[in-house]
């Protein structure tokens, strides 16, 4: 009997270890991240050029070289986890992870759950199509196969035009894919017309694939269906040290050119770094 007690005490002592240690991961300020002995990140690596894996299976991008930098400040290592789109925020959210860096448009409904960065790059939505396509505008998506990420702004705002906007009764269908590369595929196999993504990454996959041209997502009269967007990096609702550390070294990559130099090599993603 004294034995099995001493069992269950100590597992239970084990189990308030690792619970105590969960907590402490939840915070993510730095003490923690350099106790932790690494800064974890999430991301989603089919967004070139912010997130991909090269030939060599390495996950790199614009996004994957702000992080690193960080880590570089705090001197642990950048433990990165690849996941899906949608899940990210979740896993800030919860404390898995202490940045959420996948290409993130930076909207009030998820400024409710999570704080943001300064912004680093602003992009606005746009139509990858196939090089004969005669798309031109969003009107032309009437009657055709269009789609977008799921969980993205761009799937919101294609479904806002489906559902009640340019779209409404165009006999336009709307899917989703998990990553782009998913939806350049279904497009090349004739289950597509078009699918929408963020401009940098249009442009990338446009670069490294002569079959297909991009164009931005906007009406005949030259609109586009929203605002600009802008991008930043995700943390835990709070967490000010990180959000701190990250706008520093945003601003520090924009002044010496190295965010730039950044987005231009990843451009030709797929290549060897």
């Amino acid at each position: 009997m004294l034995k099995r007690i001493a069992v269950v005490l100590s597992l239970a002592l084990v189990l308030a270890v690792i619970t105590s240690g969960c907590r402490e991961r939840k915070s993510g300020q730095l003490e923690d991240i350099k106790k932790h002995g690494q800064l974890v990140v999430y991301t989603s690596p089919g967004f070139p050029p912010f997130e991909y894996e090269n030939e060599s299976g390495d996950i790199c991008g614009v996004d994957m070289d702000i992080v690193q930098r960080v880590a570089d400040k705090l001197e642990v290592p950048l433990e990165i986890v690849p996941c899906e789109f949608g899940s990210i925020l979740g896993k800030i959210v919860t404390g898995k992870g202490d940045i959420g860096a996948s290409g993130f448009t930076i909207n009030e409904e998820r400024r409710q759950k999570v704080d943001f960065s300064v912004p680093f790059i602003v992009s606005e939505q746009y139509l990858v199509l196939l090089e004969d396509s005669e798309i031109n505008y969003v009107e032309d998506l009437a009657g055709k196969n269009v789609a977008a990420q799921e969980k993205t702004t761009g799937h919101a705002l294609l479904t806002g035009a489906v559902t009640s906007g340019i779209l409404q009764n165009k006999d336009c269908t709307l899917r989703g894919f998990l990553h782009a590369k998913d939806g350049i595929k279904d497009m090349k196999d004739g289950k597509l017309d078009a699918i929408v993504i963020d401009e940098m990454a249009a442009k990338a996959y446009v670069k490294k694939d002569q079959s297909l041209k991009t164009i931005p997502l906007i009406d005949k009269n030259g609109n586009g269906l929203d605002a600009p967007e802008e991008f930043g990096m995700m943390v835990h609702k709070g967490n000010a040290e990180l959000l701190a550390l990250i706008n520093e070294v945003i601003s520090e990559m924009i002044t010496d050119g190295s965010l730039k130099a950044s987005l231009e090599k990843h451009l030709d993603f797929g290549k060897k770094n």
